[in-house]
């Protein structure tokens, strides 16, 4: 079953499940118990986030209820990729972002900031 991807952009189908985070402990839903830890970069027509130890870059959208704590987060990473861990959903594989650049996209429920 494939459906429309739910962050308000129209990248096209997605298939319906949502895969865990690597290295996370899933519940139903596709939810996480805990944080990934990567590199966080938001720049024009990017919000990428790279888990530590991967190749890959993951388009990165964020709940509504973060919209504070979103918009640090991303002023903090504009034009520079900041140290951050991320919980959230993690779709299949597809097409997100800008022109379908990305081949998965991260749904962030929760932020974690690395102190300084």
């Amino acid at each position: 079953m494939h459906r429309k991807c739910d962050t308000g952009n129209d990248t096209g189908n997605v298939p319906e499940e949502r895969q865990p985070l690597p290295q996370q402990a899933a519940q139903p839903g596709g939810s996480t118990e805990g944080f990934v830890r990567g590199r966080y970069l938001a720049a024009f027509e990017v919000s990428s986030f790279q888990p530590d130890g991967s190749t890959e870059r993951w388009w990165t959208s964020f709940h509504d209820h973060l919209a504070d704590e979103a918009r640090k987060l991303v002023d903090a990473a504009r034009g520079t990729p900041i140290e951050v861990e991320l919980a959230g959903e993690l779709s299949d594989l597809g097409e997100f972002g800008h022109m379908g650049l990305y081949s998965r996209e991260l749904r962030v429920h929760a932020i974690r900031r690395k102190a300084k």
